[in-house]
């Protein structure tokens, strides 16, 4: 079986709990102010989350990524896994309406409908880096043992980075099919 193949079925299979993925969430904020939906949106354009890829400014972001650790250990069968760690890093920055007493009711209710639905879709992306971080966990729990410590390293990096380059490439398929949320409700009228 190749390693993609392998790694693909171990992402379908990621749903279940891996005992050896921590997940680090960093929830981060950027002030903006005004009175109309416009306003808001122009200042989430001018204050928002740079997204480097297309260097383009959005409502909210989220950035992850996932760091894996193990240690060798030698004996007669060959090279096994004796210890592992995988580590999910994450920040989520969203936008901060520090002036909305000073809009209507209406539009402060509208807000609140847009942030529980920009929450969701981040939630999205936070979701795919989670799976990538339970794929690499179970590559290294079903690897086991390998002739070589070099072999049973290179397998583990090899299908590591196949799983965050495919999560990777959920995220930009997902913002693809909701609109960057849009369809999700993260919306301002």
């Amino acid at each position: 079986m190749t390693a993609a193949l392998l790694l693909a079925s171990m992402l379908q299979a990621a749903s279940a709990a891996n005992a050896g993925v921590e997940t680090n969430l960093h929830v981060q904020t950027y002030a903006i102010g005004g009175s109309s939906a416009d306003a808001l949106w122009e200042q989430i354009h001018q204050r928002g989350p740079l997204f480097a890829k297309d260097g383009k400014r959005y409502a909210a972001y989220t950035h992850w990524n996932v760091h894996w650790h193990y240690d060798y250990w030698r004996d007669a069968g060959g090279c096994r896994i004796e210890r592992a760690s995988v580590t999910l890093e994450a920040t989520q920055t969203f936008p901060e309406w520090v002036d909305r007493a000073n809009a209507s009711r209406w539009l402060q209710g509208r807000w609140d409908a847009f942030v529980v639905h920009l929450k969701q879709h981040e939630d999205g992306h936070l979701q795919h880096g989670r799976q990538a971080a339970q794929a690499i966990g179970h590559a290294i729990d079903s690897i086991g043992r390998a002739p070589e410590c070099a072999t049973l390293g290179k397998q583990i990096d090899a299908y590591a980075h196949y799983a965050i380059a495919r999560a990777a490439h959920d995220d930009l398929q997902y913002d693809a099919d909701t609109r960057y949320g849009q369809t999700q409700g993260a919306v301002l009228p």
